[in-house]
């Protein structure tokens, strides 16, 4: 079931790639935003990954932790990830245990819709090196084929402020949104 601003956000205690534990309510009293990705293979998924570390040390300046969950195993993520060295927890959750706690879905036509309306985000995943070739990121991943990502900016106090749930393979909340959430009274040019 998807979940709503106002609601608290489920907790979670799992540990990162790294073997750190991560629990939410270790968060309280900080903005938090959570990120659920498709496949570790998944060059929309990766760029992605790639744009929000490029913005991580002006998020953490003004208060903003980041958690990362994708739908792969430990070692498909130290493979595609650990190159771009992640500065906030990565955790894989190939189980979807917490997937399902924040309701995430999947559509067998979002990869498909995704390839055909984010053709310039896939070239520049694959300029990049980031993700495998688009078709084998379908194909071969692990998981449900056409999982959807999810973004959730999570308030102080545990509640959700911002649920995103997207509709393709490559539809993520926009910077703007988490910019906004950030520092409200900050106009951010990016």
């Amino acid at each position: 079931m998807r979940l709503h601003t106002g609601q608290s956000a489920p907790l979670f205690d799992v540990p990162d790639i790294y073997g750190q534990r991560v629990r939410l309510a270790d968060y309280v009293n900080r903005k938090v935003y959570i990120s659920f990705h498709r496949a570790a293979a998944c060059p929309l998924c990766n760029l992605r990954n790639h744009l929000l570390m490029e913005r991580y040390l002006d998020y953490a300046r003004h208060g903003l932790r980041h958690i990362s969950f994708w739908e792969a195993t430990a070692e498909q993520l130290h493979y595609y990830l650990d190159p771009m060295r992640p500065p906030f927890p990565i955790i894989a959750d190939p189980e979807r245990r917490i997937y399902r706690q924040y309701g995430l879905e999947s559509s067998l036509l979002a990869p498909v819709r995704a390839r055909f309306s984010r053709g310039a985000d896939l070239r520049e995943a694959r300029r990049q090196g980031l993700g495998a070739h688009w078709l084998s990121s379908i194909f071969a991943a692990p998981g449900a084929a056409g999982r959807l990502p999810g973004d959730f900016l999570v308030s102080p106090n545990l509640r959700i402020a911002r649920a995103h749930y997207g509709q393709d393979a490559g539809d993520f909340l926009l910077f703007a949104e988490i910019d906004a959430f950030v520092a409200p009274a900050r106009v951010n040019a990016v």
